[in-house]
């Protein structure tokens, strides 16, 4: 396949990673926020692994080792994420101010890989904290904390996303993205068993929410995303992410029935001009 086609497939991961915005927070507004991530990234890791279970036996012990690593990662960054959602009264600026890790991915490439930093990143630079105070500064002055919080998750899915990007040129994705995936369901559901107590008992369509969650926005997306970023640069990868926020605001609109404020529309036109800023550069490749 050519980068047209990487592309593409790029594309469709941010449809469904927008899709899992709408789905989680359909959820998590519900049930308990960790309760819903353990069941969700448990069920995928089941599904993937029956998929092909021959290939979870592809990972040799280190790989393995390494797959849990990322694995323990992602589930800190999720459950941080799944936190700050839950707080969130605006599910189209939260994954606008989610989407500035994409910013952040190319210094920690320098840093991990020695990957030289692209010119346009330093330009989008300011255009995203600019959007990101337009987007987490109410009318006091004062940071939203879940914005705050969903920042944090977003430098950690940055550093996630920077480190998958080599693993998956070595490992085969089904097994790789399984592993994680159960890695983070596990550690979501004790962290549940401690913090929020026994599971609840849930409507027949908070598990419809559940199961579309498990089946499009985390098999199907992760485990697509896994597979393309083996084929493309991490740096190319994050800046075709740039569509995520778009989708999920969108979607918002469409099924939760949400509205921008000016300042809100400011703030996330800022943060899409810093991200379309620092795609510049692969668009000319």
């Amino acid at each position: 396949m050519g980068r047209f086609t990487d592309d593409l497939l790029l594309v469709c991961v941010t449809l469904l990673a927008a899709a899992g915005w709408i789905f989680s927070k359909f959820a998590v507004d519900e049930s308990p926020p960790l309760f819903f991530l353990g069941v969700r990234f448990l069920g995928a890791a089941a599904v993937l692994g029956l998929i092909r279970p021959r290939e979870l036996g592809t990972l040799r012990s280190m790989a393995g080792v390494r797959a849990a690593g990322l694995g323990v990662l992602l589930a800190v960054a999720m459950m941080i994420w799944v936190v700050a959602l839950r707080t969130s009264r605006h599910v189209g600026t939260s994954s606008f101010v989610c989407s500035l890790g994409a910013v952040l991915v190319p210094f920690l490439a320098r840093f991990a890989f020695g990957e030289r930093v692209p010119r346009s990143t330093f330009f989008a630079l300011p255009l995203s904290v600019l959007g990101l105070a337009g987007l987490a500064l109410d009318g006091s002055a004062h940071f939203d904390t879940s914005q705050l919080t969903m920042l944090l998750a977003a430098s950690l899915f940055a550093l996630h996303f920077t480190l998958i990007g080599r693993a998956a040129v070595d490992l085969p994705s089904l097994p790789l993205t399984a592993v994680q995936l159960g890695v983070v369901g596990l550690a979501s559901a004790a962290v549940a068993v401690v913090v929020e107590g026994p599971p609840p008992a849930l409507s027949a369509r908070t598990w419809g929410v559940i199961a579309g969650s498990i089946l499009v926005a985390s098999c199907l997306r992760f485990w697509l995303q896994t597979y393309v970023q083996g084929r493309v640069a991490a740096s190319h990868a994050a800046a075709v992410m740039v569509l995520e926020p778009v989708w999920a605001a969108l979607l918002g609109v469409v099924f939760l029935g949400e509205t921008m404020s000016p300042r809100q529309l400011g703030g996330s036109a800022l943060v899409f001009a810093a991200l379309l800023v620092q795609r510049l550069p692969a668009m000319r490749t």
